[in-house]
This record gives structure tokens, C-alpha cells and sequence, in this order.
């Protein structure tokens, strides 16, 4: 028996069984021969199920025994990538990121950053940098150690002398205030007593929170 083949656009045949394979014979290819009503796919013909089998089979063939699949194609990367080349130098005018001076590590002549660059440098155990310093922060605000009271009321009787000053920890304008007392012996007191009752009066009547604010966190040591 002779068929015909299609791939549904064109028609060829007729070819005897011997020669489908050779023509592009597929389980999805359409045939069709005499005393047939209709095209057929080729695995719907049991006539042509010897001719498929070896293409199927090759289709959906197992695994052999021990096979094990390929590695992949990238793997982790190798030592040192990422990194320039050695002996590479950058040039001249490049651009070389500096971190604020005393709170990062310095980068190196070369260009590159070393590692833990950009990242903030480690106190030692048990060291907080002084408030002021690079890398300090002012005290946090708690009521309970305020001293705006006591700063008040030494501005307000010893203001002449500039005690509340030293309250506060303002020794250079404390120490102004003392000497110009001293040394004008008691008349630029007078001045000093006045600005020293002002500034009491100033640190009683503002809030805990304001107080903090301007006079610990912003040190604002006159008035």
C-alpha cells in the first residue's frame, strides 16, 4: 500500500511503506491511501506504528544507568576577581573618594580601597569618643540628671563670679566672667552679676527639652 504525505499546505506521493521514513515521516505527519475517508496523523495508523517506533523511541528514550547531568556552565567566581590586575595603577585624575578625617580608613596610594573601606573604624572595647570629637554624640536627654535648677540659681546669686557657668561646664566663660570680677576688683562685677541673674532667670523658666537642646546639645554658653 502506497501513501500520501502532507504537512497540511502541500501534498507528495504516493510512496510505498519502504520509502516513508525517508520522506520526513513523523508521528504528527498527515498520510492518507486509497479506502481511507479522511487524512490521518501517522500514529493514528496502525499500518504505519513500525515505521514510528524507532522515532519515538529515540524521542523518549531513558536516561542510561549512571548518568549524571553536565556541571554548570558558571560556577563561583576564582580568587581574585574583581580585582585589578597587578600592577595596575590608576591614572592620573581619577577619582578617589575621601571619608570624613579620624572616622574612616584612609584609602591606599593605589586607587583602591582596602577592605572594610567606607566602613567606620572599630573603637576599642569599652571607648566612646568624647562629645565633640569625630564620631561622638552628645549625651542623651534624661531629666533626671538635668542641672538646669542648680545652673539657675547659681546664675542668680554667684552669677558675678560665674559659677553657673562651671555648672554647666562652660569653664572659658566661666573663667571671663571670674577674672573680669577679680580683676576690676568688683566693679566689672556688677556687670557680670547682671548677666548672671539674666541667664538664671533664662535657665528657669525654659522646659527640660529646651534646656537640653540649647544648652547640652548646642552648647550654647552665653544666654
Amino acid at each position: 500500500m502506497s501513501y500520501y504525505l502532507s504537512d497540511g499546505t502541500t501534498r507528495r506521493g504516493p510512496f510505498p511503506l519502504t520509502e516513508l521514513v525517508a520522506q520526513g515521516l513523523r508521528p504528527e505527519s498527515l498520510v492518507w491511501a486509497d479506502g481511507m475517508t479522511d487524512w490521518k496523523r501517522a500514529d493514528a495508523v496502525p499500518d504505519l506504528e513500525p515505521f514510528l517506533r524507532p522515532f519515538q523511541q529515540s524521542h523518549n528514550a531513558a536516561p542510561t544507568p549512571g548518568w549524571t547531568p553536565p556541571p554548570q556552565q558558571y560556577g563561583a567566581p576564582g580568587p581574585g576577581y574583581g580585582q585589578p590586575p597587578a600592577g595596575y595603577q590608576p591614572p592620573p585624575g581619577a577619582y578617589q573618594p575621601q571619608p570624613p578625617p579620624g572616622a574612616y580608613a584612609q584609602p591606599p596610594q593605589g586607587g583602591y580601597p582596602p577592605p572594610g573601606y567606607g566602613q567606620p573604624l572599630q573603637p576599642t572595647m569599652g571607648y566612646a569618643p568624647p562629645y565633640g570629637a569625630p564620631g561622638g554624640y552628645p549625651p542623651p536627654y534624661n531629666p533626671a540628671n538635668s542641672n538646669r535648677v542648680a545652673a539657675g540659681i547659681c546664675g542668680i546669686l554667684f552669677g558675678a563670679l560665674g559659677v553657673h557657668k562651671f555648672v554647666l561646664g562652660f569653664s572659658g566663660a566661666g573663667l571671663i566672667m571670674l577674672l573680669v570680677t577679680l580683676l576690676t576688683c568688683g566693679v566689672g562685677g556688677v556687670i557680670m552679676g547682671l548677666i548672671g541673674f539674666v541667664e538664671g532667670i533664662i535657665y528657669l523658666t525654659k522646659s527640660e527639652e529646651e534646656f537640653h537642646q540649647l544648652y547640652v546639645v548646642q552648647k550654647k554658653d552665653w544666654f
